[in-house]
Parts: C-alpha cells; sequence; structure tokens
C-alpha cells in the first residue's frame, strides 16, 4: 500500500496523501474517534475491493491504513499496516497485520519494513530501509531486493540515486520504476519541453539496463539509437535499453 511513496520525504508522509485523496471525487473525510473521543481524521478512498482506510492523527501522521470489502469487513491477508515513529517525528517502521492484528506476510512478500536516516555523504536528505519476513530477518521481495537506499535531492522529494541490495548486502538484480535488473539508479534534469526528468538504470555488474525519462519530454543519443518519450501523467511506460 505504500509502494509508490519510495521518493517521497516521510515527514510529509500523511500531509501529500491526504492533500491528493481530498481532491478524489471517491475519497471522503471523516472524524476518527475511540473511546468516544476524536483523535484524528479517517480518510476513506473508494477502490475497486471496496475501501482503504487511512487514519491520520493530529499530528499529521499516518498510524494505519485498512484494506476493506464493501461490506466494510477487513479482508484475509494483510489487510492492515500499522506505522510507528521515531522520537524525532520519523517514520521508523511499518508492519502488516491480519484482521486479527497479527504480522502477516503481505502480498510483496515482507512483514515488516524499517526504516533509518543515514547522514548524507553530500548533501541531499537520505532514507534506507529494509524489508524484513516475520522473524525479523532481511527478505528479499517480489521487487527482487531487501535493502533500498534513497538519496533525494536537497531536502525535497525528487530523488537523485538509488541503491538497491539483496539479503546479503550485495548489489541487487531489482525491478525500479518498471524496469529489470536494476542495482543503481542515478536521476537527471535535462533540457527538453517542460521539466524533464530521466533515469539511468544500472545493473549489479555495472551495466546500464535501461534509460528512462520520469517527467517531460526528453530526447537523448546513443552510438546505437535515439529516443525520444513522451511523458502524460503517471510513469512513462517507455524504456530504453543499451547494449
Amino acid at each position: 500500500m505504500t509502494r509508490n511513496l519510495q521518493g517521497i520525504s516521510r515527514r510529509a508522509f500523511a500531509a501529500v496523501v491526504c492533500a491528493s485523496l481530498a481532491g478524489c471525487a471517491t475519497t471522503s473525510r471523516h472524524p476518527w474517534v475511540e473511546n468516544g473521543e476524536r483523535i484524528g481524521t479517517m480518510w476513506r478512498s473508494e477502490t475497486a475491493y471496496g475501501a482503504e482506510c487511512r487514519y491520520v492523527n493530529f499530528d499529521g501522521q499516518t498510524q494505519r491504513v485498512e484494506r476493506r470489502d464493501h461490506s466494510n469487513t477487513l479482508l484475509p491477508g494483510a489487510s492492515v499496516v500499522r506505522f510507528t515513529y521515531d522520537p524525532t517525528g520519523e517514520l521508523a517502521e511499518e508492519t502488516c497485520c491480519d484482521m486479527s492484528d497479527t504480522p502477516t506476510a503481505c502480498d510483496d512478500g515482507y512483514v515488516f519494513k524499517k526504516y533509518s536516516y543515514p547522514a548524507p555523504d553530500t548533501g541531499g536528505r537520505v532514507i534506507s530501509y529494509v524489508f524484513l519476513d516475520k522473524d525479523r530477518n532481511p527478505v528479499c521481495t517480489v521487487n527482487g531486493y531487501a535493502y533500498a537506499k534513497l538519496v533525494h535531492e536537497g531536502s525535497g522529494p525528487q530523488l537523485k540515486e538509488v541503491s538497491l541490495e539483496d539479503i546479503r548486502n550485495q548489489p541487487a538484480s531489482g525491478v525500479w520504476d518498471g524496469v529489470n535488473g536494476v542495482a543503481h539508479v542515478r536521476y537527471t534534469v535535462l533540457d527538453g519541453i517542460g521539466a524533464v526528468r530521466c533515469g539511468v538504470y544500472v545493473g549489479p555488474s555495472g551495466e546500464v539496463v535501461g534509460r528512462k525519462t520520469i517527467e517531460g519530454t526528453c530526447s537523448y543519443y546513443s552510438q546505437q539509437t535515439t529516443t525520444t518519450t513522451h511523458y502524460q501523467g503517471g510513469r512513462s511506460s517507455s524504456v530504453t535499453t543499451y547494449k
């Protein structure tokens, strides 16, 4: 349920989600009340399977997300994600649970997602996370990596670099931005029509396995081909591979 938030500052996590939900016609806002006391806001977003309910406290921190069917019953499997925060307010961990609140592996193959915030080498906010199984051992997800390190441009949400590793802390051969066989990504801003951001995707042996336009319209050249990709909202589905 949080896989599309990888490039977003976790401190701004709830604010970004709530802002996007508020603009959605299928989303409604309700008081979050427990034991007769209001403790935050519940955002209910209608989905094909029923609804996704996101509970946000008055500090703007998402506390849990639930997936419910059309009868408002929690779905089988890992239908609840709980969020915990460190003393500074940063997201510390996500826990996938079933309807009885027991930690359970989600569809992506992990139970816990643990965050840390290493000091940057040369500027830019850094977020690292590791996926864990029920015994809290590192586990590769369906995307083929257990560890990820995200380096941002300054303190904003834009990514500068991404590094992926397997359970042995070796370069992974994972999936990132829809590109296969990725261990490292470098994002570049180029001149083009509007804001143009392109990604260069590198495999575990250092080979370039793909290039992709993330935003804007961009032309780039190799000795073998010139490719132009158009961005029309959401992620571009085109990938250019160079040998």
